[in-house]
């Protein structure tokens, strides 16, 4: 379960306005931060922060994260964002979960992580209820805990958390210590996926093409899949790719299968990198080039991948040492760049 590492940030919607006389203050650097005047807004707000105000407290670390109006500066971010936090502000408590899961500027710690989370979430903040959901499936800082997971991702996603909505998704689709339910898992996934989240397209994608839960339909199958890929989602991409590469739901075509394995590849889905390698070799969407297939095979077995690490001496038999040689380097300069330089 990825988590959302976002940190909150300042939105005329969640303002937590400073008590009687300090309210005309900190509207006025509002407004200059509405029009962009951030000097003014943090000249505004430092008064009132440093007065002990938390939500003016939250606005200032977010600008010294941010560097607006002010040189950035982390461990000035820090300082505020704890201060807020402190005075129960459920934003910067997030914020500090979040902190502490990076290790931004401080020791990572799962257990400081779950204590700013569960002060957060124990107000109601949504994304604070997901995240500390997260915890609780993966076990990290609390025991591991699915029945708590799940009670948390409910709360978070009837508040409209996207994330915690794909996540029930998962859920009630595979039945994950509940009873599998398709008609639940179709109803997180669309009102996921309506507030445009990729993951949640897929999955949508998937129930439409398999005919789960719902009347199989192809053409709109086709059309989410497409969706979540080109919003960037790895497995996405790959199930696209395999569209194209069967003919299904699409004109059959080896080109745009391997375009769309590549880009997969490129974030790391070990699978594609297996099938990039297997088009390379036997010159399915572009002319053959052993020196390519062992490349891209050689990333995928450095990731655990066995089929690849089972071709490998094979397509060793068909090639001079210099090939070889060049494909290692290739691959070696590949996963030392993250994937930015893969193309020779």
């Amino acid at each position: 379960m990825a988590f959302k590492f976002i940190f909150s940030t300042i939105t005329a919607a969640i303002l937590i306005l400073p008590i009687a006389g300090n309210a005309q203050d900190y509207n006025k650097g509002w407004n200059a931060y509405e029009t962009g005047d951030f000097e003014t807004a943090f000249k505004q707000w430092i008064v009132l922060a440093e007065e002990g105000n938390a939500q003016s407290q939250f606005d200032i670390g977010q600008m010294y994260r941010m560097g607006q109006g002010v040189a950035a500066d982390l461990a000035e971010s820090f300082k505020w964002m704890r201060l807020a936090a402190e005075r129960g502000h459920a934003q910067a408590q997030y914020n500090m979960g979040v902190s502490y899961w990076y290790g931004n500027g401080h020791p990572q710690s799962d257990t400081e992580a779950e204590k700013w989370y569960r002060l957060s979430a124990d107000q109601g903040y949504a994304q604070a209820q997901f995240n500390l959901g997260v915890l609780y499936e993966m076990g990290r800082g609390v025991p591991q805990d699915s029945v708590e997971a799940l009670r948390l991702f409910t709360l978070s996603a009837e508040q409209g958390d996207a994330f915690a909505q794909n996540a029930l998704g998962k859920i009630y689709l595979g039945g994950q210590g509940v009873p599998q339910d398709p008609e639940a898992a179709l109803q997180w996934f669309r009102s996921s996926a309506d507030q445009d989240l990729a993951d949640a397209k897929f999955y949508l994608g998937v129930m439409h093409f398999e005919g789960i839960g719902i009347e199989a339909n192809v053409e709109e199958a086709v059309l989410l899949i497409r969706q979540s890929a080109e919003q960037g989602f790895a497995l996405g991409q790959q199930s696209l790719g395999n569209l194209y590469a069967e003919g299904w739901g699409v004109s059959q075509n080896d080109v745009e299968a391997l375009e769309w394995k590549m880009r997969a590849a490129k974030l790391g889905h070990m699978g594609a990198q297996n099938d990039v390698g297997h088009f390379y070799q036997w010159g399915r969407g572009a002319p053959q080039d052993l020196i390519s297939a062992y490349q891209w095979y050689s990333i995928a077995a450095e990731f655990g991948n066995g089929a690849s690490a089972f071709q490998l001496p094979f397509l060793e038999q068909n090639m001079q040492p210099e090939g070889v040689s060049e494909a290692k380097r290739r691959a070696r300069l590949c996963m030392e760049s993250h994937f930015a330089s893969c193309d020779g």
